[in-house]
Order: C-alpha cells, then structure tokens, then sequence
C-alpha cells in the first residue's frame, strides 16, 4: 500500500514538473520575462522533479533569443 501511495505521489510530481516547464516555455515566448524571473521560477521546482531537462532547455533558448 505504501508503494502505492509513494508511486502516486513521484506521478503528481512528475506533472506538476511538466506543468511548470511548460508554463515556463509559454512565458519565455510571448513577454520576455526577465532573466530573474525566469531563473526564481525554474529553480523553485526541485530537480528530482523533472524526468528530463528538455522542456526547461527549450524555454532557456527563447529568454536567450528574446523570442
């Protein structure tokens, strides 16, 4: 039951990685939001918290481009 539970909560983790690289992504395209900003937000979320950092690599290089 405990594996469970503890499979349950990596998975809700796991998205709500997804969900802030993608809202990362989704601001790094429209407003430019500011390498601060950028930078607090994508370091808030833990790094055990992302199966991989191609999403968050993707909303770097549109801050880096200004696009």
């Amino acid at each position: 039951m405990f594996l469970f539970v503890l499979s349950k909560l990596i998975a809700k983790i796991f998205s709500i990685g997804r969900s802030i690289d993608s809202y990362l992504t989704l601001i790094a395209r429209g407003e430019n939001p500011g390498a601060k900003f950028f930078q607090l937000l994508a370091e808030a979320l833990s790094k055990d918290a992302r199966h991989y950092d191609d999403n968050l690599y993707r909303a770097i290089e549109h801050v880096a481009q200004g696009t």
